[in-house]
C-alpha cells in the first residue's frame, strides 16, 4: 500500500501541467483524438472537432480527472464536456445540454456548469414566453423570532422556471456553479444587532431578480429589574419593608423568584413587583427573573441599607432662567456597581455576561453597554444583565448610565479571551500554496491570481497558511528551483519539510476565449489527492480575478468543514468517532482528539469562564461510513490513552 502511495506521489504534479504529457506524434490513441478535437474546436473547425471528440469517446467514454494515457502520464479528460461546448458554439442546444449534463453526472466541473448555464439561457430565449421572477420560501427562522444565539440557521428553497443562477444570503454567495430550477439552501448567518434583517436575493439566468427578508431579534439581555421605592410599613403591629418596582422584558418574562420562592407569571412583558419582607428576619433580598429565552437577571440587596438609601429623598431645587423651561440643581451622577470586581482570569468562552446595578438619588434614565442602549424602565435602582460578544485577546467593556438631570456615571473593566488550544489557528490544517503552473499569455495575471488565492485563504480563517517566504527558504536550502515543483517526489517531500498537512497545487489553463483554474489538495502524509476544486470564466480581465479566487477559496474551505464530535469507541488502535459522511468529512482529513480541562470560574462571581483544552492525540480519518468514521493515529500518538466520550475536532 505504501509503495502504491509513493508511486502516486510521483504522479501528482504531472497532473497540474498546462499541457498533457502525451507524445507529439499522432498515433490514433484516444487522448490524441481528444486533444486534437479540442484544438479544432478552439480554431472554429467544429465538424472536425465533433468527429475527433466522438472518436475519443468511443475509445474511452467516461469524463474523469486523472485519466491515465500511457506509462506514468495522466490528463484531465472531459470529452462529453468539450463536445457540449462545441455543440453550443454550433447552435445545437439540445445536443449541447445532453452532453454537458452527462459530463456533470460523471464528474462535476465549473466549466461544464458554466456552459450548461449558457445553453439553458439560450434555450429559454429561443422558446420565448414570459418567465416569472424566482420564488423564495423561507422555512426558518420564523419572522420576528427572538433568538439568544448570535448565529442563526437560515433554511428554505428558491424556485423558478428561468433557472436560479445566483443566490445570495446577506451578501454572501450561497448558490452553486450550476443553475437549477429549484434550489434548497441552508446557511448559518451571524447577527450582531438587536433587530437583524436577513436578506435572501435570487436571480435567474434571464436576469429576473427577487429579494425576500426575515427579521430576527437578538436578545442576550436578562429582564430589567427596576426598584421604584423601599419604605418601612406597619401592619397589625408588625414592622415590614415594602419593595415596589417592575420587571420588564421584550420577549416575555418566564419566571420570577424572590429568595428562591416562585412568583406566578404568565409570559408578561411587564410585571409589577410589590414585595413585603418582615423586619427582623433575613436582611438580604434576592430577586431573580428569567425571560422566555432563559436570559436571567439577579438583583441582590441589603434591605436595611436600601431602606436608608431610599429614605434620603432630595428636594429638587428648580431655578428659573431667561427663557422657557426649568432645570434641576441635581449634580450627582448615577452610581454603577458591577459584579465583576478585581482581575478577571483569562476566559475561553466567546461571550461574557455583564451584570450589575445602577442607582441614583433621583431617577436612572438610561443605561448603555459598549454604546448599546438597554431598554430601561426608569427607577431609582435598576438591576441589569447583558451578554457581550468577545473577540480574541483583550476586550474592554464599558457601562454608562445617565440620570434624569443628564448626569453621567461610567464604569469599565477588561476581559481577555484566549481561544482554546485545539481551536487556535496553529492547530488548523496547514496548507502550502504552491506557485501556479500553466501557460498563460499574461504571466502577471497568473501571479495576480496566485496572490489573491493565498490572500482569500487567509481571510477564510479555515486553514493555517505556510508563508510563501518559508517555501522560498526551503527551496533555497534544498537547492531546488521552482521548476522542481513539477516533480511530485520533490513537492511532497517539500510539504513535509515545511510541516504542511497538505499542498495546494493549482493549474491555470487559458485558451483564446476563456480561463480555467483548477486546484488540487494533496495530503503530504498519504500522497493522496483529497479534493479538486475549480473555477471558470470567459471574462479574462484583471478586475474579476479577485472574485474568482474568493470563490475558489470558499469552495476549498467548504470542502474541509471544521466539524466537531466525540469518540464512540476506543480499543487499542481502533478509534471510532461519530463524524461520518453526513458531517461532510472526507478520508484523509486530519483531526485532534482532546478533552476539556478543569472548568475555570471567576473568583468572586463564580461565573464559568470556560475550560482550556488538553490535546490527547492526532490522526486522520481512515475509513468513513455515513454515521461514523475510523481514525488512524499518527505514530507518535499510538500509545496514548483514549476513551469513549473524548472530544474530536477536525484540523
Amino acid at each position: 500500500m505504501r509503495l502504491c502511495q509513493q508511486l502516486l506521489a510521483l504522479l501528482l504534479l504531472a497532473l497540474v501541467a498546462t499541457a498533457p504529457a502525451v507524445a507529439d506524434e499522432f498515433r490514433g490513441k484516444w487522448w490524441h483524438y481528444y486533444e486534437r478535437g479540442i484544438s479544432y474546436g478552439e480554431e472554429g473547425d467544429f465538424e472536425k472537432a465533433v468527429s475527433d471528440l466522438q472518436t475519443a469517446m468511443r475509445k474511452r467514454e467516461k469524463d474523469q480527472r486523472m485519466a491515465r494515457t500511457y506509462g506514468m502520464h495522466f490528463i484531465d479528460y472531459f470529452p462529453h464536456r468539450e463536445l457540449g461546448v462545441v455543440y453550443l458554439a454550433m447552435g445545437k442546444l439540445d445536443a449541447a445540454i445532453q452532453e454537458l449534463e452527462e459530463s456533470i453526472r460523471q464528474e462535476e466541473t465549473a466549466k461544464a456548469a458554466y456552459f450548461l448555464n449558457k445553453a439553458h439561457r439560450e434555450q429559454l430565449l429561443r422558446r420565448g414566453g414570459k418567465h416569472d421572477a424566482p420564488v423564495i420560501t423561507i422555512t426558518s427562522p420564523a419572522p420576528d423570532k427572538a433568538v439568544r444565539e448570535q448565529v442563526v440557521k437560515v433554511k428554505g428553497k428558491v424556485s423558478g422556471s428561468g433557472y436560479i443562477g445566483r443566490l445570495v444570503i446577506n451578501g454572501i454567495n450561497a448558490g452553486t456553479d450550476l443553475a437549477l430550477r429549484e434550489m434548497e439552501f441552508e446557511k448559518e448567518v451571524s447577527i450582531d444587532d438587536p433587530d437583524s434583517r436577513i436578506v435572501i436575493t435570487a436571480e435567474d439566468l434571464l436576469g429576473n431578480t427577487v429579494a425576500k427578508s426575515v427579521t430576527v431579534h437578538l436578545d442576550t439581555e436578562g429582564p430589567l429589574i427596576s426598584i421604584f421605592d423601599v419604605v418601612a410599613t406597619d401592619k397589625a403591629g408588625r414592622k415590614y419593608i415594602r419593595i415596589t418596582g417592575e420587571v420588564t422584558d421584550a420577549t416575555g418574562i418566564r419566571k420570577i423568584t424572590v429568595n428562591d420562592r416562585p412568583i406566578a407569571v404568565k409570559d408578561e412583558r411587564t410585571f409589577n413587583l410589590d414585595i413585603e419582607q418582615e423586619r427582623g428576619g433575613a436582611s438580604r433580598l434576592t430577586i431573580k427573573a428569567w425571560d422566555s429565552l432563559d436570559n436571567v437577571t439577579v438583583a441582590e440587596f441589603d434591605l436595611e441599607r436600601e431602606l436608608v438609601a431610599f429614605g434620603k429623598r432630595p428636594e429638587p431645587v428648580l431655578l428659573a432662567f431667561n427663557g422657557p423651561g426649568i432645570f434641576s440643581s441635581d449634580r450627582e451622577p448615577p452610581v454603577i456597581t458591577l459584579k465583576d470586581k478585581g482581575d478577571i482570569p483569562e476566559l475561553f468562552v466567546d461571550r461574557y455576561y455583564v451584570d450589575g446595578e445602577v442607582s441614583d438619588n433621583n431617577r436612572v434614565d438610561r443605561i448603555m453597554i459598549n454604546n448599546r442602549e438597554l431598554p430601561v424602565k426608569k427607577g431609582k435602582k435598576i438591576f441589569f444583565g447583558s451578554m457581550v460578544k468577545l473577540n480574541e485577546g483583550k476586550n474592554r467593556i464599558n457601562v454608562t448610565a445617565f440620570d434624569a438631570a443628564g448626569n453621567k456615571g461610567s464604569a469599565d473593566f477588561s476581559v481577555t479571551r484566549k481561544v482554546p488550544a485545539v481551536m487556535q489557528s496553529g492547530s488548523r490544517m496547514a496548507l502550502t500554496v504552491l506557485p501556479f503552473t500553466g501557460k498563460v499569455k499574461d504571466a502577471d495575471y497568473a501571479q495576480l491570481a496566485d496572490d489573491f488565492l493565498t490572500a482569500s485563504l487567509v481571510e477564510q480563517k479555515r486553514f493555517m497558511l505556510i508563508e510563501r517566504e518559508k517555501l522560498k527558504q526551503v527551496l533555497a536550502e534544498q537547492k531546488l528551483s521552482k521548476e522542481h515543483l513539477t516533480d511530485p517526489g520533490h513537492s511532497v517531500r517539500l510539504g513535509k519539510l515545511i510541516a504542511a498537512d497538505a499542498l495546494v497545487a493549482t493549474t491555470v489553463r487559458e485558451d483564446k476565449k476563456s480561463l480555467e483554474i483548477v486546484s488540487r489538495v494533496i495530503n503530504t502524509e498519504t500522497s493522496e489527492i483529497m479534493d479538486v476544486k475549480d473555477v471558470f470564466t470567459e471574462d479574462k480581465g484583471h478586475a474579476p480575478v479577485k472574485e474568482l479566487m474568493d470563490g475558489l477559496a470558499a469552495k476549498l474551505a467548504r470542502s474541509f468543514p471544521m466539524a466537531e464530535g466525540i469518540v464512540l469507541k476506543a480499543s487499542g488502535s481502533d478509534i471510532y468517532t461519530d463524524l461520518g459522511s453526513a458531517s461532510n468529512v472526507r478520508k484523509g482529513m486530519g483531526l485532534i482528539i482532546y478533552k476539556k480541562g478543569p472548568e475555570i470560574k471567576h473568583p468572586i462571581t463564580g461565573k464559568s469562564l470556560g475550560s482550556e483544552t488538553v490535546k490527547i492525540a492526532e490522526g486522520h480519518l481512515d475509513e468513513i461510513q455515513k454515521e461514523f468514521s475510523k481514525v488512524k493515529l499518527l505514530e507518535k500518538f499510538r500509545k496514548q490513552s483514549i476513551k469513549a466520550t473524548d472530544l474530536v475536532i477536525m484540523k
